[in-house]
C-alpha cells in the first residue's frame, strides 16, 4: 500500500482550499517547484488559518487572483490572514 496522508492540511474549518495548481510560466522558475493555492473562507468569519505541506515550503508569497506577487510570508510555520469570505491566493516554492 502507498503511504497514507495529506499533501495540504488547513487548521481552520472555515478555510477550504477551491485551487491547487502549478504556478504559471510567468510565476515560476523550473528549478523549485512552485504551486498556487487559492484558499476561502466559508463561514463569514475573519480568521488566521494555518497552511501546512507534506513537502517542505521554502517561501511563500501572498499573491494577486492574477498570480503576481504581493508580499513574502513567514513559512515557519506559514499562517495567513483571510477576511471573511474572501478568496486568497498564495504562491508556494517547495
Amino acid at each position: 500500500w502507498p503511504p497514507v496522508g495529506s499533501l495540504l492540511a488547513l487548521d481552520r474549518p472555515n478555510v477550504m482550499l477551491v485551487e491547487l495548481k502549478p504556478a504559471t510560466l510567468a510565476a515560476r522558475d523550473e528549478t523549485p517547484s512552485r504551486v498556487i493555492l487559492r484558499l476561502q473562507e466559508i463561514a463569514g468569519h475573519a480568521t488566521t488559518v494555518e497552511v501546512q505541506a507534506a513537502l517542505p515550503v521554502r517561501r511563500a508569497w501572498l499573491t494577486t487572483p492574477t498570480e503576481q506577487p504581493i508580499a513574502e510570508l513567514p513559512t515557519g510555520p506559514l499562517r495567513v490572514p483571510v477576511a471573511a469570505r474572501a478568496l486568497v491566493t498564495l504562491l508556494l516554492e517547495m
